[in-house]
């Protein structure tokens, strides 16, 4: 049985997690017949919710510090809001070899990325995580159109969402990666400029080059549906962004690692981190008005 600790309890993804993970359907089936969520630290949130969290997701441990996780669990869901907080928590788990799912943003920081890197290069590191859009159907469809070239030459892409420029977890971290991981996904990770137009703090559009293509990301109040278009010299195409079930997804694909023992790679913390680095641009062309090169 692989059991998972979560650290951080605030956010709804806590919620999430644990339900998908530890409650069977109708038909008494659960997601992954080897897993559950075992244990939770709330280190960010108030006790009431905590044990409220513990007692939806049938959490049977609560623990009040980090290192009360480790006799509780074989990994660890990092899950506080403040993606800048992220690295320092997983360190000690990445150092006595436990996988490590780091929620979105991974980290906020050129300095914390440093810190990923030389974890990677110093040992086997099962880590995953980031941005659940990833594990979207409507993802899916993307990708599977995109290679099948009925597009043509694909000239760019747009996508809305939501984002608060002055969110007070981290600002246009705490929402903005989501936006950025549909353009990576879709465009990839060569991404050379970043630009800003702001309405105001969250009505605002993210343009971004690339060597080939263009990417625009709308962020609008007012964004419940989202919809990402691909622009090709053949046709332009819409597709429907469902955001349902992306906690399964990603608790799927952590377990397969574990199981697995898939350790990750150079190249692939680089694409896991690259939000970092987009956002980063965004808030920097945001604050200058200025054209921000990567």
């Amino acid at each position: 049985m692989i059991r998972i600790g979560l650290l951080g309890s605030e956010s709804w993804h806590a919620f999430t997690l644990a339900k998908e993970c530890n409650i069977p359907d109708e038909n008494g089936k659960f997601l992954i017949d080897d897993c559950r969520v075992t244990a939770i630290c709330g280190i960010d949130d108030n006790e009431e919710h905590t044990l409220e969290v513990a007692k939806s997701g049938n959490i049977p441990h609560i623990v009040n510090t980090p290192e009360e996780l480790f006799p509780l669990c074989d990994a660890v869901m990092i899950l506080m809001r403040r993606g800048g907080e992220r690295v320092s928590y997983a360190l000690p788990f990445l150092r006595a070899g436990y996988p490590v799912f780091l929620d979105k943003p991974v980290c906020t920081t050129k300095e914390d990325m440093e810190i990923l890197r030389r974890e990677v290069q110093a040992r086997n590191c099962i880590i995953t995580g980031g941005s659940t859009v990833k594990y979207s159907s409507g993802m899916t469809e993307v990708k599977e159109y995109l290679q099948s070239g009925a597009a043509g030459r694909v000239l760019g892409m747009s996508y809305n969402d939501c984002a608060d420029m002055n969110d007070p977890y981290d600002g246009l971290f705490f929402y903005l990666c989501h936006a950025v991981e549909v353009m990576l996904q879709t465009m990839g990770y060569d991404v050379k400029s970043v630009e800003v137009s702001a309405f105001d703090n969250k009505n605002f559009s993210v343009y971004c080059t690339y060597p080939e293509v263009f990417a625009n990301l709308i962020l609008a109040d007012c964004a419940n549906k989202r919809f990402v278009t691909i622009y090709g010299t053949k046709t332009t195409e819409t597709f429907y962004m469902d955001y349902m079930g992306l906690s399964k997804g990603c608790l799927l694909e952590f377990a397969d690692k574990i199981r697995n023992k898939t350790y990750i790679t150079s190249q692939e913390l680089e694409e896991l981190m690259m939000h970092v680095p987009v956002v980063q641009a965004a808030i920097e062309a945001s604050q200058t008005g200025k054209k921000v090169l990567l």
